[in-house]
């Protein structure tokens, strides 16, 4: 879960979004958006859904950052 926070954190980063705004346009509190941040807290796929459609930012992004796109897509394949 942590690789998932950190990445959620890199995302909501690189559009240079704080915790704050970030928090308030999801509807839940600071806190809990830096608990979800730091892997201490879960959040739920509408939680997750909502920040990515707010920044704008592709799901494959949060799930496999660090992989070629066409690793990313064999990946995904394996869940449908």
């Amino acid at each position: 879960m942590k690789t998932y926070a950190g990445n959620i954190r890199r995302a909501r980063q690189n559009k240079k979004v704080t915790q704050a705004v970030m928090a308030d346009k999801i509807g839940i509190s600071e806190k809990y958006w830096s608990d979800i941040e730091t892997g201490r807290k879960l959040y739920s796929l509408d939680t997750l859904g909502q920040f990515l459609k707010d920044i704008n930012y592709p799901f494959f992004e949060i799930s496999f950052p660090k992989k070629p796109l066409k690793n990313r897509l064999q990946s995904f394949g394996r869940f449908l």
